[in-house]
């Protein structure tokens, strides 16, 4: 074959650009040159080897790996003179990533010794898409709280009930929405502080650990 003009282009819906979905159908429309006749559109994912699409119009891909991917469509088509060669046009692609690994969080400081705390931590998302937020909550006994976003580090400004129960919480959610395990401080407010406490533990939460 050899390459000349005509061209396929990919259309909607896309993936996002950070997705949890490890399937996608790609959707496009092939054009042949004038003068041609439209004969095959071929499809590769990332640097494999170029196949027959799925069909003329879309190709199917699952069980795809966490990463950064790229799908590529070109067409083929044949011109309408007698004895003329194939012709393969350029490709188009279309990159994005999976991820389906949640980020970890963990509490590095907790200030406690008053009734207005305040609250440090970090995370990671390893070579996943990215943090994009953290979200915290901070309550005692007898209500549950409400996740807020936040960055660290926190510092509590409405005063705790002394000699209740007290949990911070906090977690972080990447760009593809998995969202980590819970970061969980307890202690017991107006107590003397005892040592950081770190608890990570699958949604929901199961369990506390006290420090009084």
């Amino acid at each position: 074959t050899t390459a000349g003009p005509g061209i396929c282009t990919i259309l909607a819906p896309f993936p996002a650009d950070n997705t949890q979905s490890r399937v996608h159908v790609f959707n496009f429309d092939c054009t042949p040159p004038a003068g041609s006749t439209f004969k095959q559109a071929q499809c590769r994912l990332d640097s494999g080897n170029w196949e027959t699409c799925t069909t003329s119009s879309s190709h199917s891909l699952a069980n795809l790996s966490d990463g950064l991917h790229s799908f590529l469509v070109r067409m083929v088509s044949v011109p309408n003179a007698a004895g003329s060669a194939d012709v393969t046009s350029l490709a188009r692609s279309y990159p994005w990533r999976v991820d389906t690994l949640a980020p970890s969080v963990n509490i590095t400081n907790a200030q406690v010794q008053t009734l207005t705390p305040s609250f440090a931590f970090q995370g990671s998302d390893g070579a996943g898409s990215g943090l994009q937020k953290y979200e915290c909550k901070l309550y005692q006994e007898g209500a549950a709280g409400t996740f807020a976003d936040c960055v660290s580090p926190i510092d509590y400004t409405t005063a705790l009930v002394s000699g209740k129960l007290s949990y911070f919480v906090v977690r972080g959610i990447d760009r593809a929405g998995n969202i980590s395990a819970e970061a969980i401080y307890q202690w017991t407010a107006g107590s003397v502080a005892g040592p950081l406490c770190r608890i990570t533990t699958p949604q929901p939460v199961s369990g506390y650990l006290s420090i009084n």
